[in-house]
């Protein structure tokens, strides 16, 4: 009940009101609610958006970025990947963004949520710099989940993130790449994956449980191992 009067003063009645409200939920609507979700770019970019506020792309590619010494030779899954170029003074380097943004990922009607992807970051120790970020709320803001700089090594390597703090929600993720002060510092991301359960680590038993660990090899290889799918011992 609340008092209302027009531009005159006088009072409206009855004083007694229906308000309607409609509940928004929390986060993106209208996403993805089936998993496991996965996306390894074999057929471009798939249902990910590249941002119009930046200033380059993610580029599907395989079998080796255009610049040498940096970037992946090849895809971890698949053929394909995604990398950011940053060939180009002043185009692609220094400190230029690219943006790349997931579908929404409903997680309301999940217990546990983990997203999990593959990346590659190989080249100058000034290469700057990548981020994974999440949203709950359209996009208005982002935190970020994860971050890297520089020089990684040539390989391919794994990164896990735990949702927890976003289950019951809607939310997007997205790829924030900053270039750093030279051409060399492609980065590279494939294999993705979001899940509903949790993700274990296979772990060997019986394993050595004192340390400091030590072994010379005096006369044997100890509790080593030969493989029996090599050639040679």
């Amino acid at each position: 009940t609340y008092n209302v009067s027009d531009a005159a003063g006088n009072a409206a009645t009855p004083v007694s009101r229906v308000v309607n409200v409609n509940e928004v939920a929390n986060g993106c609507s209208g996403g993805i609610s089936t998993f496991p979700y996965s996306e390894g770019f074999e057929n471009g970019i798939g249902s990910w958006t590249q941002s119009s506020a930046d200033d380059l792309n993610w580029t599907v590619d395989a079998n080796g970025t255009p610049s040498s010494n940096t970037g992946p030779s090849s895809a971890i899954q698949g053929s394909n990947y995604i990398f950011v170029e940053a060939s180009g003074n002043g185009t692609g380097y220094p400190n230029k963004r690219a943006i790349i943004t997931s579908p929404c990922f409903d997680l309301s009607s999940v217990t546990e949520a983990n997203f999990i992807f593959k990346y590659h970051m190989f080249g100058s120790t000034d290469g700057g710099s990548v981020t994974l970020e999440v949203s709950n709320d359209e996009g208005a803001t982002w935190i970020s989940l994860w971050n890297q700089t520089g020089n990684q090594g040539n390989q391919w390597l794994t990164v896990n993130i735990d949702l927890a703090a976003y289950i019951g929600s809607g939310i997007q993720l997205r790829f924030n790449r900053i270039t750093g002060g030279t051409w060399q510092s492609d980065v590279a991301i494939d294999d993705i994956a979001l899940t509903d359960g949790v993700v274990t680590t296979p772990s060997c038993s019986a394993g050595v449980t004192s340390f400091p660990y030590s072994q010379s090899f005096e006369g044997s290889i100890g509790d080593w191992s030969q493989s029996s799918a090599d050639d040679l011992n």
